[in-house]
């Protein structure tokens, strides 16, 4: 039946049943007590619906097992009874099958085992325990496919999905969706679709929550994203609550009027959740035969904005494919801003990255210029972020707000904050440097600075600072080992002058990719001022004597020893990141114009 049901999907529009729960509380089950409990001690009722269902013209019903997992059967005093509640579904199922005399597929229905109403805050191994038991049981128990609905969780149903995976069955995949067009727990819809083909499941799509109008924009939102057939569930509308009972406006000729730009979709599965009935998918039904089904498209990348390069510069730091990026200084002027970041790329830079304030007068936000250089560029953008002033709440706050815009590379700044009125001191913050990695650290495991859970990890790509020299070589790699230990992610060297003093550091720190910051001397005035009065800058004898020597011609040497510098370290670091001492575009595009290739 999996191998007839694939075939189905592929040429045909699938009608699925709508509600279950609905209809067994409308028949007098006691709101206390659990739907999936019903298939011991109502399998008759059950049963009738099932055939209500088909007989109403559904192809694919749907086993009674919404919320049938040891983790939410346990509050109903039924976490003991999986198996038997699971296994008795199917063989209701399948009864009311048999007796219709037609073909009709039995999906085995998955919910969450974790829930939104307690944040997605069970642990993942329980998580995988209560999910595998389930869906073990109902593929045991004869099932033809797996239904994955109403997850709010991307993560929780890739691991639904990959457990399923074992047993060789059909799986459609399908998440809830919020107003905002996003999951409860905030995925992306692009995100989810190439997630979730990427994993081979037979049909994706999005149900519960919404009305047909609201899921079919979720479906719209999906669909550049994926070549699969889709799958779309809604509810009747929001439930009112009228005389103590809860009434579902959408009729089934409104459902029905969704139907024809559904089909044109690429949907090839369509039924109800919340509040439908066996009139409403009769009415889908109806709708679906005056349908023509399109050919199937492939998805099409947007051309800038968030889905087109979260991630990417993490990506390449995680990878090891070597990347050029430049640091810019946060600027007051947004349109030079942009111009300046649009050079850079012009001139082959993969990434930006944006310094911290270093001044009291005002800049544009890093944050705010990072998610522009993604949306009007399509560059990524590393940030730079400072514990400086602020509580670990507010850096907190911060960092969760850069991540829903797309951030997703973020290196931790140290040393000396800028001077704050009388009273540089004032200016230091709750955490330190190695408290801001931490506090990284812990959301990306989902827990808060109050060791709370949060409603959804973080995915940061963790960076800090180590300075490159002899001269204080020893107390650099204890400290980077601190910084790896508190969470960091990868190492950024400040900047380095000669392959010699980022050697040494290789052959020190720990086993995290390094990022090298390169930038070109002015002469010897320059680099004797960097030496004694610039901030964490180690530059060795021979390169001041190089300088010294070169005269007239030092600014043209330093620009060719940066150039000789990073083509030394290609193949032997994780990328360079280009900076000038200005903190301008033009000096480091014509170190960009001196790389070859």
């Amino acid at each position: 039946m999996g191998a007839a049901f694939r075939e189905r999907l592929r040429t045909d529009v699938l009608i699925c049943d709508g509600a279950m729960g609905t209809m067994l509380y409308a028949g007098g089950v006691a709101l206390d007590r659990s739907p999936g409990e019903t298939n011991l001690w109502r399998a008759d009722m059950v049963r009738a619906v099932h055939s209500a269902y088909i007989a109403a013209g559904a192809d694919v019903i749907q086993t009674n097992t919404f919320g049938s997992n040891r983790l939410r059967l346990a509050p109903y005093g039924a976490g003991r009874q999986v198996v038997e509640i699971n296994r008795a579904a199917v063989r209701v199922a399948r009864e009311a099958r048999d007796a219709a005399g037609r073909d009709v597929f039995v999906a085995g229905s998955v919910s969450p085992a974790s829930s939104a109403s307690g944040g997605y805050s069970v642990p993942m191994d329980d998580l995988r325990g209560a999910l595998r038991e389930q869906i073990e049981t109902l593929a045991d128990a004869g099932i033809d496919l797996f239904v994955m609905e109403t997850f709010g969780d991307l993560g929780e149903l890739c691991e639904a999905v990959t457990i399923a995976k074992a047993t060789g069955l059909p799986i459609v995949a399908q998440l809830t969706f919020a107003e905002d067009g996003r999951t409860l727990a905030g995925d992306r819809p692009g995100d989810a679709a190439r997630a979730l083909e990427e994993l081979g499941v037979a049909a994706l799509g999005a149900n519960c929550t919404l009305g047909p109008q609201g899921i079919l924009d979720v479906i719209r939102s999906l669909r550049p994203h994926t070549t699969l057939p889709m799958s779309a569930q809604p509810n009747a509308g929001l439930p009112t609550l009228v005389d103590g009972q809860f009434h579902y406006p959408a009729t089934g000729q409104y459902f029905a009027r969704f139907v024809p730009e559904l089909v044109s979709l690429g949907v090839s599965i369509i039924g109800g959740c919340c509040g439908s009935t066996p009139s409403h998918i009769a009415a889908i039904a109806e709708a679906a035969r005056a349908s023509a089904r399109p050919a199937r498209q492939a998805p099409s990348a947007p051309e800038h904005g968030p889905d087109a390069v979260i991630g990417s510069l993490a990506g390449r730091i995680a990878s090891g494919r070597f990347f050029v990026a430049c640091q810019l200084e946060p600027a007051d002027d947004d349109a030079r801003a942009t111009s300046d970041t649009q050079g850079l790329r012009e001139l082959g830079a993969d990434a930006v990255a944006l310094g911290p304030f270093r001044s009291q007068h005002a800049r544009l936000s890093p944050i705010s210029f990072a998610v522009s250089a993604r949306s009007r560029l399509g560059l990524d953008a590393a940030i730079s972020a400072a514990p400086w002033g602020m509580s670990a709440a507010g850096l907190m706050a911060e960092m969760l707000g850069a991540h829903a815009l797309g951030v997703r590379t973020v290196i931790c700044e140290r040393g000396t904050p800028p001077p704050r009125g009388d009273y540089p001191q004032s200016a230091l913050g709750e955490l330190d440097e190695i408290g801001l990695i931490r506090l990284l650290a812990s959301m990306n495991r989902g827990i808060d600075a109050r060791g709370q859970a949060l409603g959804r990890p973080t995915a940061f790509a963790i960076g800090a600072y180590v300075v490159p020299g002899p001269a204080r070589l020893e107390r650099e790699v204890a400290h980077a080992r601190d910084q790896v230990a508190a969470g960091a992610t990868f190492l950024v060297t400040r900047p380095a002058f000669d392959v010699a003093s980022v050697d040494a550091l290789l052959a020190r720190l720990p086993k995290v990719p390094l990022v090298v910051s390169v930038m070109p001397l002015h002469g010897f005035a320059h680099a004797e001022y960097l030496r004694y009065e610039g901030p964490e800058l180690d530059i060795s004898d021979a390169v001041m004597e190089r300088l010294a020597d070169a005269g007239e011609d030092a600014s043209r040497l330093g620009v060719e020893m940066a150039r000789d510098l990073i083509v030394a370290l290609r193949g032997r670091v994780a990328g360079v990141l280009l900076r000038s001492a200005s903190g301008g575009a033009a000096e480091i595009g014509r170190l960009l114009q001196a790389l070859p290739g």
